[in-house]
Parts: structure tokens; C-alpha cells; sequence
């Protein structure tokens, strides 16, 4: 029960913490702005969090600073509300009821599909596959709860090991120390481009008071599950104006796939956290460039989005961004220099599609080469990496 309460939970905290903000900022956009308080809430609690934390020097009080700085626009936005609605009028339907039930059924098969294992352990008891990930977002959480930072710059790996949730965690996986000695603490977990993935396992842990064990990073990877699936059929249904039904299914294969799923089982936070946030940024991108308009509030939620992905996961960014940036171009400049007018509309049409197909191509055999020997780094050392060998795990981030 604590299980389905803590992810419940969860939720509900990035709900309201971005919901104030997308309702005041995102009010005029063509979208109902309920569809991104979650992702918007996420990506607020990341960001907040992380820079309170090295400011005050304390977990709680980054926790409060999160609360504060985005709950207040939420209480505003409450507060509007419920004005409007004393005076006579009807508060605004965020989405439609047929959209908001398949969202909750789209949930609980999510849930029911990805937490049974977790569900059947209990709290305390399941470690997913024990992967060198898992490793890390522990050794990051306790550099952070115990602002290891200052107190032991250079990590000392016989002290972290003596941790009791180290020793737990070692004892139920038998996952082996990677990391080399002489690092500092900041190069690990605060200073390079994956930090918010440590910071956001002590938020979690931090509110969710589950500060040892792999719980909070378990409830976290769920919540990342739901986004997506959110995200995904959200995109499909105002973008490429799928049926709920064709929506529902797009979103399920999304995230219950063999692939994706697997990523939950091992312990992947960085990509589950990508695949949160990338289908919101696909939608509000695309929006805009059909819009042919943009806004400052706009702009602001977008680059939250992008920023956050560039402290939590930025690899993958090489293969969402030029896409857009392609897309943009194919419709505010649909004929450069009067050529597509001689050729008629059904060539306009048919030649940047061609166009992007061999872009696409190339970009797909320069890049297998060129990340080479990272997978097969990758590879050597991490037993889930045995697919990067396989030439379809490039698609899988387009």
C-alpha cells in the first residue's frame, strides 16, 4: 500500500507544483495547459531543488525552497479559480472527460504492468537488476544528504562502502565498484551533465522519507514511466490527431515495449528521465512552429524543459533537436528561392520528405561509427548495454 500511496503521491506534488505556472503562463497557448503541469512540476522540482541545495547547504531546505517558489503560483492559481467560481462562472474543463479517462486508464496499465515485481517485494525489498546506475544514484543521494562535498571532497570508497545502504544494496546485487579512486565528489555528482539525476533521487527521497534503500529511485522511474505515457499520448492526439484509441495504444507500445520497459528494470534513470520530457518538448515545439507565433511564457516553458534535460541526460538531445529544427525550417520556409513553385505542390511535398529520409540515412551510419567506442565501452562494462550493439538501438531515440 505505501508502494501505490508514495507514487500517487508523487504525482499529485508535480501536479501541483507545476500547475499554478502553466495555468498563469500558458493560458493563451492552444493547448489546455493541464496537459503540461505535470512535466512542467518536474521539471520546476529539478531545477529548484538542485540550486537551493548549494545555496543553503541542506536537503530540507532545497525541499521547502521547491514547495515555496513553485507552490505559490499554484495557490494563486487556486485562489483565481475559486473566485471565478463564487462569482457564477464555471471553472474551465482542463481536457476533455473522454481524455482525462483513458490518461487514468493509460496509468493504471502502466502501473499494473511495471510495478508488479516491486509491488510483490514491498518497500524496502526490491532492488530492480542491480545495475552500476542504481550504484550511482545511491553513492549520489548519500554525497548529497551528507553534503560530502565539503566534509569529504575525495571520495573515499572503503567510507561510502561502509554505508549502510551501500552494504544493502551490495549485499542484494553484488554489483562491483566501478568508479576509480581520486575523484572528487563534485566532479561525480554535481558537476557533470548528469547531476539532476542524483539531486532528484534525494528530493524524492527527501519528501517521500525513504532517505536509504532504492525506494525513492523506484517511485521516481515510475513517475518517469507515467510521464512519458502521458506525453506520448498527448502528442498523439493534438498533434497527429490520432483517436483516443489509437492515442492509448501509441502510448502503451511507447513505454511497456520490450526496450523501453527494460530500461525501467534496469535502473536507466537518465533515459527514463529523457523519455519524460522529450514528448512534451515535441509538443510544445511543434505547436509553436505551426503557430508561426511565440510567446516569452512560451519560450520559458520550453527552455525549462530543454535546460532540464541538459543537466539530467543532454546525449540524447542530438537526436530530438534536429528534427525540430527541421521541421521549422520545412514550414516557415516551405519555398526557398521560387524553386518548389516550378516544380508544383505535389514535389513541394514529396521532395523535403525525400530530403529528410537521406538526412536521416546519413546521420544514422555517421553516428554508429562515430559512438563507437563508447558502446563498446558500454558494453564491456555494463551487462544492459549488450544491445548497443545492435544497429536498432540507434532509432529508438528519433
Amino acid at each position: 500500500m505505501r508502494i501505490l500511496l508514495s507514487l500517487g503521491f508523487a504525482f499529485l506534488v508535480v501536479h501541483f507544483l507545476g500547475y499554478g505556472v502553466t495555468r498563469l503562463l500558458l493560458r493563451k497557448l492552444p493547448i489546455k495547459p493541464a496537459v503540461f503541469a505535470p512535466i512542467v512540476g518536474y521539471g520546476l522540482s529539478l531545477v529548484i531543488f538542485f540550486h537551493a541545495y548549494f545555496l543553503f547547504g541542506s536537503v530540507r531546505v532545497g525541499s521547502i525552497s521547491v514547495f515555496l517558489l513553485a507552490g505559490l503560483p499554484t495557490l494563486y492559481a487556486l485562489w483565481l479559480g475559486w473566485r471565478s467560481s463564487v462569482a457564477g462562472g464555471r471553472l474551465e474543463r482542463e481536457a476533455d472527460r473522454k481524455d482525462r479517462f483513458a490518461v487514468r486508464a493509460l496509468t493504471l496499465l502502466v502501473v499494473a504492468f511495471a510495478a508488479v515485481p516491486y509491488l510483490y517485494s514491498g518497500w524496502g525489498n526490491h532492488w530492480l537488476s542491480g545495475t552500476p546506475d542504481i550504484e550511482d544514484a545511491l553513492n549520489g543521494r548519500d554525497a548529497y544528504v551528507r553534503w560530502l562535498f565539503h566534509t569529504h571532497p575525495e571520495v573515499d570508497l572503503s567510507e561510502v562502502a561502509g554505508d549502510a545502504t551501500r552494504k544493502s544494496f551490495e549485499e542484494a546485487t553484488g554489483v562491483e565498484i566501478l568508479r576509480k579512486k581520486g575523484r572528487l565528489y563534485s566532479e561525480w555528482f554535481a558537476e557533470d551533465e548528469f547531476r539532476f539525476q542524483y539531486s532528484s533521487v534525494t528530493f524524492w527521497s527527501d519528501i517521500l522519507l525513504a532517505p536509504t534503500r532504492l525506494d525513492a529511485f523506484i517511485v521516481q522511474a515510475l513517475l518517469n514511466l507515467l510521464l512519458m505515457a502521458q506525453g506520448v499520448y498527448w502528442l498523439a492526439r493534438l498533434r497527429f490527431g490520432m483517436s483516443r484509441r489509437g492515442a492509448f495504444v501509441a502510448a502503451s507500445f511507447s513505454v511497456l515495449g520490450n526496450f523501453y520497459l527494460a530500461t525501467y528494470f534496469n535502473g536507466h534513470e537518465g533515459s527514463m528521465m529523457y523519455g519524460a520530457f522529450a514528448p512534451f518538448v515535441l509538443l510544445l515545439a511543434i505547436k509553436w512552429i505551426e503557430e508561426a507565433k511565440g510567446s516569452w511564457p512560451l519560450w520559458a516553458t520550453l527552455g525549462l524543459l530543454l535546460y532540464t534535460l541538459a543537466n539530467t541526460y543532454p546525449q540524447p538531445l542530438v537526436f530530438l533537436l534536429p528534427p525540430i529544427v527541421l521541421y521549422g525550417l520545412h514550414v516557415r520556409f516551405p519555398r526557398p528561392w521560387g524553386v518548389w513553385s516550378r516544380w508544383g505542390e505535389r514535389w513541394a511535398q514529396l521532395v523535403p520528405g525525400l530530403l529528410a529520409v537521406v538526412l536521416m540515412a546519413v546521420a544514422f551510419w555517421q553516428f554508429w561509427g562515430f559512438f563507437e567506442p563508447y558502446r563498446a565501452f558500454a558494453a564491456d562494462h555494463y551487462r544492459s548495454w549488450g544491445i548497443a550493439n545492435t544497429r536498432m538501438i540507434l532509432p529508438i531515440f528519433l
